[in-house]
């Protein structure tokens, strides 16, 4: 029968029978006639399925509660989930979040920040009056803006109950043009404490921490905007110190 259907030379073999047994016999023997045939399976153990697309090379071995979960995580979450997608396993949403005036984590944030903390990939930023924003990256979030981003369930879930990210991470300066210094004493100054006259002795011996306990996106954000006046740095976590 599959040679009959040109399963072989066909630019998809499809089983979706309500016999998984079948399913899976004609999906092994379609892969049989063309080791490179794209085939999907139709399965309903999702534990199966997954050991199918990682033993059988079988790619596209699909669980019907698998695919039914995004149905039920659009009800969970509302209109604010617009799609669900399966990428290598793990399954991502695409979700438009508006940014409310009293919000703890997106009022008044940089986007990179915030998109670092929770990681997700903002691919659209749009104003209270609809209009887009360019460059969702480089913006800040205010009132009544539109954000559209992409991620894991995990991170999503973070994001919906607005858990705060770990304050571990560290950002520590290791050269910095002279036109810089005055810039780097009001970092030291207001994030470490160091006073003023302490600055320029503190500077004399890079590297230099410049920032403590900040979570990982309000990290990146300060060395963005240092590197901005050609100072040369770099973000860590406080328990993993790079070699000198």
């Amino acid at each position: 029968m599959l040679r009959q259907a040109n399963a072989a030379t066909a630019r998809a073999v499809i089983t979706a029978t309500s016999n998984e047994l079948a399913n899976l016999e004609m999906a092994l023997l379609a892969r049989e006639l063309n080791p490179k045939q794209r085939v999907v399976l139709r399965m309903t153990d999702p534990h199966l399925a997954r050991t199918l697309r990682e033993a059988a090379n079988i790619r596209l071995a699909l669980s019907i509660p698998t695919l039914a979960a995004p149905a039920f995580l659009a009800a969970l979450y509302g209109d604010r989930m617009q799609s669900i997608f399966l990428v290598s396993g793990r399954l991502l949403a695409v979700v438009e979040l508006v940014v409310s005036a009293d919000d703890p984590v997106l009022q008044g944030q940089p986007v990179r920040s915030v998109a670092a903390d929770y990681r997700f990939l903002p691919v659209h930023l749009a104003s209270s009056g609809k209009v887009a924003k360019p460059q969702p990256l480089m913006q800040h979030l205010a009132a009544g803006d539109r954000l559209t981003l992409i991620a894991a369930l995990p991170d999503l879930d973070r994001l919906f109950r607005r858990a705060p990210p770990e304050a571990n991470h560290v950002v520590e300066v290791m050269a910095f043009p002279p036109a810089a210094q005055p810039r780097l004493a009001e970092v030291l100054t207001a994030r470490m404490g160091v006073p003023r006259d302490k600055v320029e002795a503190t500077l004399g011996e890079l590297p230099v921490r410049v920032a403590d306990k900040l979570s990982r996106g309000q990290a990146e954000e300060l060395l963005a905007s240092l590197q901005k006046e050609q100072i040369i740095g770099r973000v860590f976590r406080i328990e993993d110190k790079p070699k000198a």
